[in-house]
């Protein structure tokens, strides 16, 4: 017994016989609810060596109560293989009859008491519970984890599309709404996504529309934009608005004695000019036709502020007539004209091609001029 419970996973506290010194003789198998049982009172053997007297007087002997259920107990085969449980003390009791075979049958002697502490017993049940809940933390744990990493693996690029989106809309919210100037190198989309699914794709296709209106930008006027997407700007008004018209002198004459790609070039180079200077003075060009260059100002210093483009354009053409000296280059001169006075300002044109500009007195007075 003693090898056995040191190596056993589940050890008992102790192993009891426990006998009767009567000498009425009990049959086991012919005991009945009438049948009188002695006490058991002779505490015949105990693996608890040398601390025998340790152990409580009330559990060195069974009353014939007592027999009389833990007979019951090992008779009924559901109860027979459970334990007896004293919750005063914690301990589980195995309790098992003691029989001599006679003529008449299997006396009762007494019983072997095997008793266990509830929480050796209890011991798989504990384990198995932490075991259960430290598994479902780490599963939970793992889940959170396994969450927070698709979550930021399928958000973070979205999030990061919205942010390219919204930096994109901004910029065409402030060129629609007039608190920034055409610049086609502004309308920049950023497609800095390093995923390869269907988002990277989107943000393809967005960058690829953004790159189309890009280009489409040098080749819209400013106050078209602007109005395009007004309800008013569908209808004609009359407005007050400052003219000033520029052109080449003797452009045709020009054209006859320089190859065309020279020609282009020399255009681009003179519009850029006077392009530039007519913007940095609050002006907005209308329409290129040719060599010539219609622009507009608005606002209460309109008249001044074309007066100061033109001089400014007179000042860069002198520069660059001095240097077409040096080169030995075609000299280029241009003619200025500046009016102010009312004009019907609105979109002209076909159902598919449309146009805002302004038509008038005014407008024809400056290009004569």
């Amino acid at each position: 017994i003693k090898k056995t419970n040191a190596s056993s996973p589940f050890p008992h506290r102790r192993v009891d016989i426990i006998t009767t010194d009567s000498n009425e003789p009990v049959f086991l198998d012919k005991i009945k609810d009438t049948t009188v049982l002695p006490d058991f009172n002779v505490f015949s053997y105990t693996t608890e060596q040398g601390a025998v007297r340790n152990i409580p007087a009330e559990e060195k002997r069974i009353t014939a109560e007592e027999a009389a259920f833990y007979i019951q107990h090992f008779q009924n085969a559901l109860t027979r293989s459970r334990p007896i449980y004293k919750p005063e003390k914690g301990t589980c009791l195995y309790i098992y009859p003691i029989t001599f075979s006679r003529k008449d049958g299997q006396r009762l002697v007494g019983f072997a008491v095997v008793t266990y502490m509830k929480e050796i017993l209890d011991r798989p049940y504990f384990q198995a519970k932490v075991f259960i809940f430290a598994l479902a933390a780490i599963f939970v744990y793992a889940a959170i984890i396994i969450t927070l990493f698709l979550a930021d693996f399928i958000a973070e690029p979205i999030i990061q599309l919205c942010v390219n989106i919204r930096k994109t809309t901004n910029i065409l919210n402030e060129i629609f709404s007039g608190n920034a100037k055409i610049d086609a190198h502004k309308l920049v989309f950023d497609d800095n996504l390093k995923t390869r699914d269907e988002i990277k794709t989107l943000s393809i296709e967005i960058k690829n529309i953004v790159s189309l209106v890009r280009g489409m930008l040098p080749y819209v006027s400013f106050h078209t934009v602007q109005n395009a997407e007004k309800k008013a700007g569908r209808l004609s008004t009359t407005r007050e608005l400052c003219f000033l018209f520029t052109d080449i002198r003797g452009f045709t004459s020009l054209c006859e004695k320089v190859p065309p790609k020279e020609v282009i070039r020399l255009l681009n180079h003179y519009l850029d000019i006077e392009t530039k200077i007519i913007f940095d003075n609050g002006g907005d060009v209308d329409k290129y036709v040719g060599d010539e260059i219609m622009a507009f100002f608005s606002g209460p210093k309109k008249e001044i502020n074309a007066c100061k483009a033109a001089m400014e354009i007179r000042k860069a053409m002198r520069r660059e007539q001095k240097a077409a000296l040096k080169e030995g280059s075609a000299l280029v001169s241009i003619g200025i004209g500046i009016n102010s006075g009312p004009v019907v300002f609105g979109p002209v044109g076909s159902k598919t091609r449309k146009d805002f500009t302004s038509i008038g007195d005014t407008v024809n007075l400056a290009a004569r001029l």
